[in-house]
């Protein structure tokens, strides 16, 4: 029996020495046993960094003959596959995709956020306040209870010297006529919030009650029951 000559490396093979097989799916070769190895290491690797020194040495093998272009052309798919990421690539593509994903649910976020302000301006813009206890054209489907809430609005040394010299002359004191407005105001468009977080889209009943405290604070309180209410058909 003649010697086998590897078409891999080349080299002359005893008969007597084992052997291994290629299937290239076209072809079968057989090949010498250390060639084997390498070829087996090469395919069964998870990582093909792992086995970088195995590929160059299999590389120099295939360098030592004229082989066979089927066979190389089915080598090279483990030697230098077309869709291998080295490792430095491969904590690249985890990094990106992790800041896709930070990116993206960011963006989830933002959009969750922007739609909760519309749906609250909305429901802002619909919502009726009255100091009686019904609404013409509309009918309480449901009572959520009373909510209260307050405003805290600070005079200042100057509003209290203005109303001296307003009360001096028998005026109006503009200044704390317009820092009651703006506590009253403050206080109701709070109360509402409150009523639109408890499920209404109404208020009934308001009323305010206005404080004043010596270190020169205008406090005005405002309570009302917060509904839902629908319009008659």
């Amino acid at each position: 029996m003649g010697k086998l000559i590897c078409p891999i490396c080349g080299r002359k093979q005893g008969s007597m020495i084992q052997s291994a097989f290629i299937f290239t799916g076209n072809n079968r070769y057989e090949i010498c046993f250390e060639c084997g190895q390498l070829v087996d290491l090469i395919r069964r690797a998870d990582d093909f960094a792992s086995v970088s020194e195995q590929r160059r040495i299999l590389l120099n093998r295939m360098s030592l003959t004229e082989i066979d272009e089927d066979l190389k052309d089915y080598l090279m798919k483990y030697i230098e596959p077309e869709d291998s990421i080295k490792p430095k690539d491969i904590d690249s593509a985890i990094e990106n995709e992790k800041k896709q994903k930070e990116e993206q649910e960011k963006e989830e976020i933002l959009h969750k956020i922007e739609q909760n302000r519309r749906d609250i301006e909305q429901k802002r813009r619909n919502f009726l306040i009255t100091t009686g206890f019904n609404f013409e054209g509309y009918s309480i489907k449901k009572y959520l209870g009373v909510v209260t809430n307050e405003a805290l609005v600070g005079t200042g040394f100057f509003s209290e010297l203005s109303n001296e010299v307003n009360d001096f002359f028998g005026l109006e004191s503009l200044t704390n006529k317009s820092k009651l407005s703006q506590s009253k105001s403050t206080a109701l468009y709070r109360l509402r919030d409150d009523a639109i977080l408890e499920g209404a889209n109404a208020l009934i009943g308001v009323d305010f009650d206005i404080m004043t405290f010596s270190n020169n604070t205008i406090v005005t309180s405002v309570n009302g029951t917060a509904v839902w209410i629908e319009k008659d058909s």
